[in-house]
């Protein structure tokens, strides 16, 4: 009778991938808690460890890459003996006593490689491992981590036993640091890894490195950069993540904190400009910082001007205009404006440069100008006004002396001054001479730059005034394209040449001694367009004649220009060919260009429009384009026209005429009916269906054929079916005989092979037949199964059988089996070759046959073809006839052929032999 194992130890922990393999090979994981039994092998991979409970205080620790035999020998091994359990008594003191202080209790043990008293005063901590089980009161677990090591000698493993390596890790930095400074973070274990570097990754991503057997490292990391911004704060960091250091259990201290210190940079801003600006002018005022602005400054000035510094730019300007210019003495003048606040970013100590920006205002010199006027005729005894203008106000008084002695002021803040000389007694000559003045000199006025105008006024002195008129007159009316003569006439002889200017630009000469003179123009050319109205001129100045007081009747004279009536003539023409379908261009065309736009209706409403200063437009019209054969002409005509202020439109109504010749445009003659019938029913309905109707009767010839029907099902006939002309389809009936046979389902093919009538361009046949299936409705009565069929010798041959199908040109696939009538020899029978002619036939892929047709042949025989295009056959029909070779089992071979008969579309279809 089979015994059940025995437990051997308790899994207590596991680290990495560990298992158990068992008696049929395979490995189960191992679990902390798992009992584990005599006989099993505990296997370690890589990086991976197992402790183990053997009970009583024995404990093992199972290091990567082993695997290791449970068995009773082995847990016995580990029990402590009596005397394992006994301690010296000052050790027990230094332990209590480092536990007391919290020390390091490895510090009060003996040194690994020391030994017994031979006093039997029993172990020191260096045998814990055999008295731990009187040792938990410490908290000092020895679960063996990174120790024993398994030499698998004697069956039983040998075992380096070391204690646990349990660590705490803290973490320290700077309390504070400067901007721009750096940060350096260092982490103390208590107990130094072993094995293995540790490696502690911190949150700002920064790694430390204690390497084995050291208890601390370092990592200096940059403090954020030094800049001129408010920007102090306090940086947090602890570590994230430690790996490696052969620890069992690693704690981690609390995250540093280190505050970072402003430093204080000083950013200066200041304010400058340009040297010196003219009057009028305009000047750049600049303002600069030092250190650029994270955001945006606005600078106000003490004149009010705002400047914008945009964040990251170091400087920033705004443009002011100078005082205006003017003709005075400026003597210098200055401008100057300065820093009075700053808005925006925050700086940690900002300087406003106080000093102003000052520019000099260069004096433009100006000139002024002063001029002397008076009367240019005083009659006798009368009195002459002279004024001294200046072309600027007068900053200062001005006193101006003119040549006579005379003295006039003009005061600050006028532009003219006047003095007022007597004339001489008035007398009965008209022979006084004129009285010439012009300024002497000038005085005052604070002009940078005056200009005398000494040209000498004068005066002339006349006797008593008599008044002489001056009037224009023309003729009333005038044709176009005609004259107009206009005649000066004076009340008075002129006492010189004298010329008198009219407003269209004429000048009349009237002669000294005459009273009247005359000028002659055209009037306006004739042309089509309606533009009679009235011409006016009249007088605007003259020269000459020496009159005392000439009146000039400005009155404008009026001459009414007759229209002439001139005719402008409108024809319309066209394209004189087009294609069905196509665009006829209609083009309409003045013989004077249009004088306002024109609208020319045609009599099928079409516009053309014609655009003022044009003398033709167009209009496209679109032929339609129709299946028929139908080449014509279209007529086209001007209906009513608007527009153009013509005088006298002529319009051409010609008829233009364009011929519109066919386009080749496709019908498509259909053929639709029911894929299966019932015999029972006795006709089958088919209907004939066109995309357009025809102009004409449409005459569609119909075949119909046997597929797998005979004589016994159907008689095929050829038949013909009318369409009337206007409809798009009409319905035949094909009839079926209903025999009392019974029979599997069969087929029969219905298929249009031709078409005359319909005035069509061009019809073609698409889904040009219909394949039915007539369904038997007669009770089958099986007769009596057949006696099995012996069974075939030990080598039975393949014997194939010629075959026959049937399809007609431009009909539907026929289908079919080659191997159905062979006989097979040893199973299985597939076929090997095929060919058509010597060329051979790869099974599976469409060949395109001698005929046209498309066979795919399956190794199967499974066979489908596709006849030939409508019209490739020749009358009488023609056969395609395909070699094939059978192979069974063991090689032996039998060849045949399939003769596919296809007949012309005009002739009955050949019904296919049952086989």
């Amino acid at each position: 009778m089979p015994t059940t194992p025995s437990a051997i130890a308790t899994v207590v922990a596991v680290i990495g991938n560990a298992s158990v393999r068992l008696e049929d090979g395979t490995l189960r994981p191992l679990q902390p808690g798992d009992i584990l039994l005599q006989g099993e092998v505990i296997v370690t991979g890589a990086d991976s460890r197992v402790e183990l409970d053997f009970g009583q205080g024995a404990f093992l620790d199972l290091p990567h890459d082993q695997s290791l035999t449970l068995t009773r020998e082995l847990a016995s091994s580990f029990q402590p003996e009596e005397d394992d359990g006994f301690m010296a008594a000052d050790t027990i003191d230094r332990v209590v006593e480092a536990l007391s202080e919290n020390r390091d209790i490895d510090l009060a043990l003996d040194p690994p490689a020391a030994g017994a008293t031979g006093n039997n005063d029993g172990n020191s901590f260096v045998q814990l491992l055999r008295v731990l089980e009187v040792s938990d009161p410490t908290g000092y677990d020895f679960n063996l981590t990174g120790g024993g090591i398994f030499e698998r000698d004697d069956g039983f493993g040998e075992v380096d036993d070391q204690p646990p390596l349990i660590g705490t890790v803290l973490l320290s930095a700077e309390t504070s640091v400067e901007e721009g400074g750096s940060i350096t973070y260092t982490a103390t274990v208590n107990h130094a890894p072993q094995g293995t570097d540790l490696v502690l990754v911190l949150d700002n991503g920064a790694q430390i490195i204690i390497q084995a057997g050291a208890t601390s490292g370092s990592v200096t990391v940059a403090a954020p950069t030094d800049d001129v911004s408010v920007d102090g704060e306090t940086l947090t960091v602890g570590i994230s993540e430690a790996t490696g250091g052969g620890y069992e259990s690693l704690a981690i201290d609390t995250a540093v904190s280190t505050d970072v210190v402003d430093t204080i940079d000083t950013t200066t801003i200041s304010l400058s400009a340009a040297a010196d600006a003219q009057e009028g002018g305009s000047v750049t005022f600049t303002a600069t910082i030092n250190n650029p602005a994270p955001e945006d400054l606005t600078i106000t000035l003490a004149s009010g001007e705002i400047i914008t510094i945009p964040a990251g730019e170091s400087s920033g300007s705004v443009t002011v205009t100078m005082p205006a210019d003017d003709p005075y003495m400026s003597n210098g003048a200055m401008v100057s404006d300065v820093i009075v606040d700053v808005q925006g970013a925050e700086f940690e100590n900002l300087v406003i440069d106080g000093h102003p920006a000052v520019v000099g205002v260069t004096d433009i010199v100006d000139t002024t100008g002063i001029t002397l006027t008076a009367e240019q005729e005083v009659g006798e005894g009368g009195l002459i006004s002279y004024t001294a203008t200046l072309t600027n106000l007068a900053q200062t008084d001005v006193t101006v002396t003119l040549a006579g002695g005379e003295v006039i002021t003009i005061l600050a803040g006028d532009t003219s001054g006047q003095v007022i000389v007597p004339l001489p007694s008035d007398d009965v000559y008209a022979s006084d001479g004129p009285v010439v003045n012009s300024i002497a000199t000038v005085e005052g006025g604070n002009f940078e730059d005056l200009a005398i105008d000494s040209m000498p006024v004068a005066t002339q002195v006349i006797d008593t005034i008599q008044t002489t008129t001056l009037s224009l007159a023309a003729e009333q009316t005038v044709d176009e394209g005609g004259e107009i003569t206009y005649t000066a006439t004076l009340s008075n002889p002129a006492g010189t040449d004298m010329t008198v200017s009219l407003a269209s630009g004429e000048i009349i000469t009237i002669e000294a001694g005459s009273s009247s003179g005359s000028i002659t123009v055209a009037a306006p050319t004739g042309d089509v367009y309606i533009d009679a109205g009235p011409i006016s001129n009249a007088i605007i100045s003259t020269s000459g004649g020496n009159f005392e007081n000439l009146e000039i009747d400005q009155t404008p004279f009026v001459t009414e220009v007759t229209d002439t009536i001139d005719d402008v003539t409108l024809s319309l023409s066209a394209d004189p060919v087009v294609q069905e379908g196509g665009t006829i261009i209609y083009t309409a065309t003045l013989s004077h260009p249009a004088g306002t736009e024109v609208t020319v209706t045609l009599v099928g409403g079409e516009e053309i429009t014609i655009a003022a200063g044009s003398t033709t437009g167009t209009v496209s019209v679109q032929t339609v384009d129709t299946v028929y054969i139908d080449s014509h002409t279209v007529e086209g005509g001007i209906d009513t026209v608007v527009g153009g202020n013509f005088e006298n439109l002529v319009i051409d109504d010609s008829v233009v005429v364009t011929t519109v010749t066919g386009t080749i445009s496709q019908v498509t003659l259909s053929l639709t009916g029911p894929s299966s019938v019932d015999e029972a029913d006795g006709m089958v309905t088919y209907t004939i269906s066109v995309s357009s109707p025809p102009l004409s009767d449409l005459q569609v010839n119909v075949a119909t054929g046997h597929l797998t029907t005979d004589a016994n099902d159907l008689t095929p006939v050829n038949t013909t079916v009318t369409i009337p002309a206007g409809s798009t389809s009409v319905s035949f009936d094909i009839p079926i005989i209903n025999d009392l046979n019974v029979e599997g389902t069969e087929q029969f093919e219905v298929g249009i092979v031709g078409a005359t009538g319909g005035e069509y361009e061009q019809l073609v046949i698409t889904n040009g037949s219909v394949t039915t299936s007539i369904f038997d409705n007669d009770v089958f009565v099986p007769p009596p199964p057949p006696p099995p069929p012996p069974p075939p010798p030990p080598d039975a041959l393949p014997s194939a059988v010629d075959d026959i199908d049937a399809a007609i040109e431009n009909a539907l696939a026929i289908i079919g089996d080659v191997t159905s009538n062979d006989t097979m020899g040893d199973t299985p029978t597939t076929l090997t070759a095929a060919d058509q002619g010597g060329t051979a036939i790869t099974f599976g892929n469409p060949f395109v046959t001698a005929a046209g047709g498309s066979l795919t042949l399956n190794a199967d025989g499974t066979y489908s073809y596709t006849p030939p295009a409508l019209g490739s056959v020749p009358p009488g029909g023609l056969s395609e006839v395909i070699n094939y070779t059978i192979t069974d089992a063991d090689g032996d071979t039998s060849s045949a052929t399939l003769t596919i008969n296809v007949s012309d579309s005009d002739q009955l279809p050949v019904a296919v032999v049952d086989i």
